[in-house]
């Protein structure tokens, strides 16, 4: 076979997603932290981008430059011309074109009512540590318990517990054993009840103690027989333990009341603030939209670099430096202008697909999927899914992801679509009506939806049971 080089011509087609576009559906994903985020680091990159406070008025002066009125256009400095008296480049005809237009910023979408305070989002977490310490300093005790206490504080886990040895503490630190093992007594009545214990059965202990079941039979089952209880097992405690079936079921009823980890209550960890990027409140009848643009900066291009960039008497170089930067400045006003527009449609389609919801609750959500409303706004599924992902919105009902409002769904034997979400929650709200005594069993819950004319098999309401975290029958029987 001859191997030969031979050129040939061929026709294709081929999406090619241009650098500006890309930038598009990038901002249109970001939750409103992150764009906050992106656009501060864009105007430390991009001196073209100037933030204008919202406290400032418009025709006021900023950075020593007067803003030009909205409702006027913009009067460039006149370009060079060359000696047929037209401009010598087509671009930047173009670019002028457009910059005359200058006031371009974030859409503000006004309505009757506020975004509500980003204040009323902030939650601030306990410190385990400060309780203790404060607790402590409300004691009468020695010096020298009383900095052994404060040692200990220091060494608790998030659940409360002592990890570290307490021979191991006091040579760290140079404090005798004895000291330690004080003040590790004056810990462990402080509040939470349970605290500085060194695992869990000396924290259950410590509780049972404090409630005055020190001398009662709850202490032995709590050394000898937690399997049981874990296992909501009266018969089998009192068999092993040798106690009456009446003991064995309160033994179980009062461990079950106590907390194996107190420190739980006074997490450390830092809190999640949760900024919701939709503000959906009724007015009257209806529902009105808010996009929260209170935490963006409002950029808008720097008039400086506006008139620079249709100056001829730079060189070629600084020319094309400040074309790109008004360029990309431009292009990035306008695309979040496009998303929050986008997203204020999306969420407009959610208020009217999911009204019932809104008004009456989760048994009222229905069926939606992203086709739906990509058919009602007029843009494609995926825009719908990047404008809903990582997205919240603040409702009558908290703050809910926007993913929330979609839901799979099945026909009703009347007829009637239902969302997966609400057999959900009717099947929540069996659970938690049900007689503690004689719980239902997965099968007895298919039959009473069935009943409602859902038809839903014992598997799938195991398979709900278990994604919701609650326990079989069996270990939820109260005796």
């Amino acid at each position: 076979m001859r191997l030969e080089i031979k050129q040939d011509l061929r026709l294709s087609q081929q999406l090619i997603l241009v650098p500006q576009l890309q930038l598009s559906l990038k901002l249109l994903q970001m939750p409103t932290l992150e764009l906050e985020e992106y656009l501060k680091s864009e105007l430390e990159v991009n001196p073209a981008l100037e933030e204008l406070s919202y406290e400032k008025n418009r025709l006021g002066k900023t950075d020593g430059v007067t803003a030009a009125p909205p409702d006027e256009a913009y009067e460039p400095e006149q370009p060079e011309r060359a000696g047929n008296g037209k401009a010598t480049d087509a671009e930047d005809q173009y670019l002028e074109s457009i910059i005359k237009d200058s006031d371009i910023r974030i859409p503000n979408l006004a309505s009757p009512v506020e975004m509500p305070s980003q204040e009323s989002y902030l939650v601030r977490a306990g410190n385990l540590a400060d309780h203790l310490s404060w607790q402590l300093g409300l004691q009468k005790v020695e010096p020298e318990v009383l900095a052994a206490a404060g040692v200990i504080i220091g060494n608790l886990n998030d659940n409360g517990y002592l990890e570290d040895p307490l021979e191991a503490l006091a040579g760290q630190n140079g404090i005798d054993v004895k000291r330690l093992e004080e003040a590790l007594a004056v810990v462990q009545k402080l509040d939470p009840s349970g605290v500085g214990a060194r695992d869990m059965k000396e924290c259950l202990l410590i509780q049972a103690a404090q409630l005055g079941l020190r001398d009662s039979f709850v202490p032995r089952v709590i050394r000898e027989g937690l399997e049981y209880v874990a296992k909501n097992d009266p018969k089998g405690l009192s068999k092993a333990l040798s106690l009456s079936p009446r003991e064995a079921s309160q033994a179980i009823r009062v461990i079950k009341g106590l907390n194996p980890k107190p420190g739980r209550t006074f997490s450390a960890e830092e809190p999640n603030y949760v900024t919701p990027d939709v503000a959906i409140r009724k007015v009257g009848n209806d529902y009105e939209v808010l996009l929260n643009n209170d935490s963006l900066p409002n950029v808008v291009i720097n008039p400086v670099y506006r008139q620079m960039a249709q100056r001829r008497d730079l060189g070629e170089k600084e020319r094309a430096f400040i074309r790109e930067r008004v360029r990309s400045a431009l292009w990035l006003i306008k695309s979040i202008d496009q998303r929050q527009k986008t997203i204020y449609k999306v969420a407009k389609a959610l208020v009217k697909f999911q009204r019932d919801f809104l008004d009456h609750g989760i048994s009222f959500l229905k069926p939606l999927t992203l086709k739906e409303v990509a058919r009602e706004v007029g843009v494609h599924e995926s825009t719908v899914s990047r404008v809903t992902s990582n997205k919240t919105a603040d409702t009558p009902h908290g703050i809910l992801r926007m993913k929330r409002f979609f839901s799979t769904g099945m026909v009703t034997r009347q007829g009637t679509n239902i969302a997966t979400e609400a057999i959900k929650h009717d099947f929540h709200v069996l659970i938690e009506n049900e007689n503690k005594r004689k719980p239902l069993s997965d099968m007895e819950i298919a039959k009473h939806l069935r009943s409602k004319g859902i038809n839903i098999s014992r598997r799938t309401v195991a398979k709900y049971r278990e994604q919701a975290g609650i326990p079989p029958a069996y270990m939820r029987r109260q005796r």
